[in-house]
């Protein structure tokens, strides 16, 4: 199917990306049940969450967007004039770097503060038209989902070379209790409940141009491993081989406990 729909996912005798095929399948998915209550755009630059949301369920509003999405609040502060621009992007999953300076086991909170730390940008100030030297902008979850997909990143490119290499990093996430509220924004009445629970796991071993895929998955409060060869119940360990991780938040009512 994907050698038809989409011919880079479909290369025979090459592993591809699980994550990038998973997104890919979100997205169709979406596509074919969105119900789009208008096709109206307006071009316009929410201040608020609640409004930037309103904007887009008029054109994305499927049951995959109320199963996985989620919102991210950006922020840069102009140190000319003070003013501060304020941003939203939609998801249906994180993607999260490793962050090779650090010892492994790295605690999956480090791997999130330093996702919403920021990064330094080029930018030019919309209030006084004044370009700022690298600035940071900031990350915030101003809504989370009722499903929270976290994609680690565990490929990166050689700058010498331009080969793709594993990080082999072991990161540590509680399967249990998962709390996101160090990481959202302040519309808390959008957030009342910030708990997360582990249900799935997609595991990647080897390489990117070699490996194989298995998945964990928690069913009645059992786990068990899915592999090519079949399904078999036992204990789920977190592993350096773990690549995207699955989680469900706890006032929502699934089959994992």
């Amino acid at each position: 199917m994907f050698s038809i729909l989409v011919p880079s996912l479909g290369t025979p005798y090459q592993q591809q990306d699980a994550h990038e095929a998973l997104v890919y399948v979100l997205d169709l998915l979406h596509g074919s049940l969105n119900r789009n209550y208008s096709n109206t755009y307006v071009e316009q630059s929410p201040s608020r969450s609640s409004e930037a949301l309103k904007l887009h369920r008029r054109r994305e509003d499927s049951f995959i967007w109320d199963l996985f999405g989620g919102q991210l609040q950006s922020e840069v502060l102009c140190p000319n004039c003070n003013k501060k621009s304020v941003n939203f992007d939609h998801f249906t999953s994180l993607s999260l770097e490793i962050m090779k300076d650090l010892e492994s086991p790295i605690p999956l909170e480090a791997v999130l503060q330093s996702f919403t730390h920021g990064e330094n940008i080029e930018w030019k100030c919309p209030a006084c038209n004044r370009k700022v030297n690298k600035p940071k902008r900031v990350f915030t979850i101003s809504l989370l989902p009722n499903i929270l997909i976290l994609h680690l990143k565990r490929f990166s490119q050689c700058y010498l070379t331009g080969e793709q290499q594993k990080i082999e990093k072991l990161v540590h996430f509680p399967i249990d209790g998962l709390d996101m509220v160090d990481y959202i924004s302040n519309y808390k009445e959008q957030n009342p409940v910030t708990k997360y629970n582990l249900y799935a796991t997609l595991n990647q071993k080897g390489s990117l141009g070699s490996g194989h895929y298995t998945a964990n998955i928690k069913r009645y409060k059992k786990w068990y491993l899915c592999n090519d060869l079949g399904i078999s119940p036992g204990n789920f360990v977190p592993d350096n081989q773990n690549y995207v991780l699955f989680y469900v938040r706890n006032d929502v009512n699934f089959e994992t406990k």
